[in-house]
């Protein structure tokens, strides 16, 4: 706003002048107010398009999450939301199916699994109850929330849920880092405040010669633009 605002004034300082020099009148101010427009609009786009872009990223996420899962509750395998999954439910998953939750494997008959959204690994990923890694993700016995099942099935215990998975804690970090400002935006505002406490001055400095030489502050303005600008 505080640019907008500049530039706005910029454009009527150069039309006062104009009228009170005619054809003499420079155009300083006139492409002053054209580059802080410039400069705005020009940031107001790369805002947008950094927020659609976040927009995106969690639309991705939304798009991922599965909305149904076969767990076993009251001694028979049945569907439930996802949402309804709870930690140490069992839930059998096949090919097609979106993995419900983070799962330890329990058995597995033939389980492969695209992990490519999580990790960036193109190739299709086995799984099994075997326990091969310390680390959950390269661990042959967890698959992970919201990765797809390209075939076989397999049962498995839920070890994590909701934000507590790794895609959640990922959308959540996407999150908070979205919400804070650009590097180009904190330079922004740094400059503007700059040229806040400058104008600040220069107009404390005019209104002081207005009143000294009993001149009109406009005058004394136009005055100053004509013979140093």
């Amino acid at each position: 706003m505080l640019l907008w605002a500049a530039s706005l004034a910029s454009l009527v300082g150069y039309f006062m002048e104009q009228r009170e020099f005619g054809d003499e009148a420079k155009k300083d101010n006139l492409y002053l107010a054209i580059t802080l427009a410039t400069v705005v609009s020009i940031t107001g786009v790369f805002s947008f398009y950094q927020e659609a872009k976040s927009g995106n990223i969690m639309s991705t996420f939304a798009n991922m999450i599965p909305t149904m899962a076969h767990v076993l509750r009251d001694g028979r395998m049945t569907d439930v939301k996802v949402e309804e999954v709870v930690l140490g439910d069992i839930v059998d998953i096949s090919g097609g199916d979106k993995v419900p939750a983070d799962l330890r494997i329990i058995s597995a008959r033939g389980l492969k699994v695209d992990n490519s959204s999580l990790t960036g690994e193109s190739e299709p990923q086995n799984r099994s109850a075997e326990f091969t890694h310390n680390n959950p993700l390269e661990s042959k016995n967890v698959a992970m929330f919201s990765t797809s099942v390209l075939e076989g099935s397999a049962r498995g215990v839920v070890i994590l849920t909701a934000d507590n998975t790794v895609v959640g804690r990922i959308a959540a970090l996407t999150a908070q880092v979205s919400s804070g400002p650009t590097p180009i935006a904190k330079e922004i505002s740094h400059f503007i405040n700059i040229i806040t406490f400058v104008a600040l001055g220069v107009g404390v400095t005019f209104f002081v010669l207005a009143i000294i030489y009993g001149y009109t502050l406009i005058h004394v303005s136009l005055h100053f633009t004509h013979q140093f600008t």
